[in-house]
């Protein structure tokens, strides 16, 4: 379980860089309708501090790389060993603690999104598709959790293979994922699988 806390402390970081770069988003908005925009700062070495978002990003997503590798090995780990209630844990913890970061992200990514579509002269059509492209890799990632579990409960005769079939599909949607995984909480959650 202190790997699937890491990984959801490795994200939950992603979205505190989100929402400094969604104040200083909307307050470079308000300040280019005040004002001219200043030209960037330079420290004493001549590098820009713009750099600094860019090397967080680096170190950030170097630990997620590591995290997810190291969640998906010990859930098929979990698996091998047939470790039903710990799959369930794992899954239960990681899909429901995301909750918040979903919404934090969404309220971030959209007015942006918006924005670099409109004005962004061709820029957001570039920048846009990276945000969803990223934000799906994070749900492909955390349904993996739920996917191994219905595999485990096919594999000990709980489920159909249809019926895992249907709910892993419904994993790999937006906010459905959500819903499924609250239907399997309230399902197979009280009983001892």
């Amino acid at each position: 379980m202190k790997k699937v806390n890491i990984l959801l402390g490795i994200l939950y970081t992603n979205t505190l860089l989100l929402v400094i770069i969604f104040i200083a988003f909307i307050s470079t908005l308000i300040s280019t309708l005040i004002s001219k925009i200043e030209p960037v700062a330079t420290n004493n070495n001549g590098l820009s501090d713009s750099w600094l978002p860019i090397i967080f990003f680096g170190v950030w997503f170097f630990s997620y790389i590591l995290f997810s590798i190291i969640n998906i090995v010990s859930l098929f780990i979990d698996y091998k060993n047939n470790n039903i209630k710990l799959l369930f844990k794992k899954m239960k913890r990681i899909k429901l603690g995301l909750i918040p970061f979903w919404i934090i992200n969404f309220i971030c990514y959209l007015p942006i999104s918006i924005f670099l579509i409109v004005v962004g002269h061709g820029f957001g059509f570039i920048i846009v598709p990276i945000f969803i492209f990223a934000s799906y890799t994070i749900l492909c990632l955390t349904s993996m959790f739920s996917v191994v579990y219905f595999k485990s409960l096919h594999k000990n005769g709980i489920i159909t293979f249809k019926q895992g079939i249907i709910h892993s599909l419904l994993q790999f949607i937006f906010v459905i994922d959500i819903i499924d995984t609250i239907y399997i909480i309230r399902k197979w959650g009280k009983q001892d699988v």
